[in-house]
């Protein structure tokens, strides 16, 4: 698979079809071919009509957008090898209900779920494709992951604003004077320059409602992070993911499942990685690297 490749399903469907728009729009920038998949959905019209209307909506993707659009196999092993190719260069874009539906490899818990153990960023595409983005919301945890996320926001989405938000402490592990000592902690201020968006950093201590989560306890960052992005008005949030034990698992209650859940927004989900170098390499190598 080509490095620069942007992955999307459709089963005509207005969910998905504003999934495939929203593809078409990512791989514009960067000259990306554009994999279109026909996802079975179930009975209905005849496979043949169905892959030549597949045809047809390629065609006019690919004049629209000036880009290359291809057809791989619709059928659940041509998929799952699809799946199983991607490389941290590639991009699964997609509508939440074939994220759900979406399994990688098998095993007795079904195979694994598409946004929690993809190799390649997955991007969940909710709100219509009517402009690129412009409000950015970058959630992390150190310094190293936030100039991580944000140069793979400030790559893929050419976003005017970035709003770097760190997630709260669980309060186990932290009082309320460390977590605002962690609060300052940010990383170092982002380069000025053109085509650089503007930058505002933020945590879990900037509004009201999230301070009064803070102090009552609440460990999960997924309500404080979803109140943030619907008071910053985002059109993106970008995540890293986050690992998960067996329970959660089988309960489907991921740290970016159950943020895909309460957001009103784009979530765009970024595989957990070892470490800040070999991200920034992966990066570098992949979509950063075509743009030379």
């Amino acid at each position: 698979m080509n490095k620069t490749t942007v992955v999307t399903f459709t089963d005509f469907s207005a969910p998905s079809e504003i999934a495939v728009q929203r593809a078409a729009l990512m791989a514009r920038p960067f000259g990306a071919t554009l994999q279109l998949v026909y996802r079975e959905a179930g009975a209905g019209a005849r496979l043949a009509d169905r892959l030549a209307r597949l045809s047809m909506r390629s065609t006019q993707l690919a004049r629209r957008w000036d880009i290359e659009v291809r057809n791989p196999s619709g059928r659940p092993e041509s998929v799952q090898s699809l799946l199983a190719a991607c490389t941290p260069g590639t991009m699964v874009v997609v509508d939440p209900a074939t994220a759900r539906s979406l399994r990688i490899g098998r095993g007795w818990l079904g195979g694994h779920s598409l946004i929690d153990d993809a190799t390649c960023p997955v991007m969940l595409v909710q709100r219509d494709c009517a402009r690129a983005y412009e409000t950015v919301l970058v959630a992390y945890d150190t310094p190293a992951e936030a100039r991580r996320l944000g140069a793979v926001a400030v790559a893929w989405t050419q976003a005017a604003m970035l709003d770097m938000f760190r997630v709260p402490p669980p309060p186990a592990r932290s009082s309320r004077a460390d977590a605002a000592q962690q609060g300052q902690e940010r990383p170092p201020p982002w380069p000025s320059a053109p085509g650089v968006p503007r930058v505002r950093h933020s945590d879990h201590l900037s509004s009201r409602r999230n301070r009064f989560l803070h102090r009552g306890g609440t460990a999960d960052p997924v309500r404080p992070l979803a109140h943030h992005a619907e008071f910053g008005d985002a059109d993106l949030v970008v995540v890293t993911g986050r690992p998960r034990s067996l329970v959660d698992r089988m309960l489907g209650r991921s740290f970016q499942q159950r943020l895909a859940r309460v957001l009103a927004c784009d979530l765009l989900v970024y595989p957990q990685l070892r470490s800040a170098a070999e991200a920034y390499t992966r990066l570098k190598s992949s979509w950063l690297g075509s743009r030379a």
